[in-house]
């Protein structure tokens, strides 16, 4: 996809995004009409564009490794939390590491960017997502508990962990396609079909849902709060995309696929942040 399409595709989003607000504005929506539209996105649309997807993507070892990637840049950013949060009330500490540490992979990096990405791409997306998502319900939740003076957070223990990660469709979704990929097995055309249907709609839902929910406001008291959390999140990220910068640089220099797929990791980061 060239530059060009690339924006124009953006634009379309962002118009659905625009319009979900304002047809709120103009009463045809309201705040509540987004919980039905999180509800099918989270349990059908967005599990139907994570099979699209993974369809056709081989997991190589550089796919792994974005997943290894999100790791490192989520202990970073919890990191970053706790000492951005030093000395500060316990409720501002916790919120101040939950917020530093989370991405919106599913309700607005991947309806954002399937479009306009390659499929190993998407692919390397979503392999950032499930480590960030294993970190967040779990060392991150533990951190900002512990902050908050809940004890040594044992609502974040690992059976904790398991049942939050396996009782959600997307992270159910990721390890049935990760495993398929490397059975090299593929879904029958029918249940491809359907997925691939669903899936189209995703990107629309997930934007006009984020238009509906869209509020300007911005209050005096917690601007130092917003300040330090985006200034810590963007300094981490921006170091992070160097770092694939360079990678893709370097792998580059071997083989051109290997670079290509190192990319797909380093591209996505900077859109992901909410």
């Amino acid at each position: 996809m060239d530059l060009w399409a690339s924006f124009s595709n953006s634009g379309v989003y962002l118009a659905v995004l625009a319009g979900g607000y304002l047809l709120k504005r103009a009463g045809l929506f309201r705040v509540q009409d987004a919980r039905f539209l999180s509800a099918v996105i989270m349990n059908i649309t967005l599990p139907a564009a994570i099979v699209k997807g993974f369809a056709g993507v081989e997991l190589s070892g550089v796919l792994l490794l974005t997943f290894v990637f999100s790791f490192l840049v989520s202990l970073t950013l919890v990191c970053t939390g706790a000492v951005l949060s030093r000395g500060r009330p316990a409720v501002e500490r916790g919120t101040t590491i939950l917020n530093t540490n989370t991405f919106n992979c599913g309700n607005f990096a991947i309806p954002f960017l399937s479009g306009v990405v390659s499929s190993e791409s998407f692919a390397a997306m979503c392999m950032f997502d499930v480590g960030a998502a294993i970190f967040t319900y779990g060392p991150n939740a533990a951190v900002a508990q512990r902050a908050m003076g809940g004890g040594k957070g044992r609502g974040a223990g690992l059976g904790s962990v398991l049942k939050k990660l396996f009782t959600t469709p997307t992270f159910l979704v990721y390890v049935a396609m990760v495993a398929l990929s490397l059975l090299h097995w593929e879904l029958p055309g029918f249940a491809m079909n359907v997925a691939v249907m669903a899936g189209n709609a995703n990107s629309f839902l997930a934007m006009l849902c984020i238009g509906i929910l869209f509020e300007v406001r911005f209050p005096r008291e917690g601007r130092d709060t917003v300040a330090r959390v985006l200034a810590g999140r963007y300094t981490v990220c921006a170091l992070a995309a160097v770092v694939c910068g360079f990678g893709c640089r370097f792998r580059g220099s071997g083989t051109h696929a290997g670079g290509d797929a190192v990319c797909a990791g380093g591209e996505l980061r900077p859109d992901d942040h909410h």
